[in-house]
């Protein structure tokens, strides 16, 4: 189970209502962030899994871990060039 909650995405703009995408194997779950940038995802997967934000039309990727206890995460993304980068701080 995954639950990743109060998590920001700053770059001088904060990625308001971006698509997200957590993949685990298999399974696939799709969410948005809400109006202050902020997000939860329930996903019942275990293992290494990837998760996505779509921003100024680019996709950034970071890779999480699931265990059976909820984990939280804290993700940032920023501008590196003309790429959006997403990492776990």
């Amino acid at each position: 189970t995954l639950q990743l909650t109060d998590t920001k995405f700053t770059a001088g703009l904060e990625a308001k209502e971006a698509a997200l995408e957590l993949k685990c194997g298999d399974v696939v779950v799709k969410g948005k962030s809400d109006a202050n940038g902020s997000y939860r995802i329930t996903a019942n997967a275990n293992g290494k899994c990837s998760i996505s934000v779509v921003h100024d039309g680019q996709t950034a990727s970071v890779d999480v871990v699931l265990f059976d206890k909820a984990a939280r995460y804290r993700l940032v993304l920023e501008k590196k060039g003309d790429t959006w980068t997403l990492r776990r701080v």
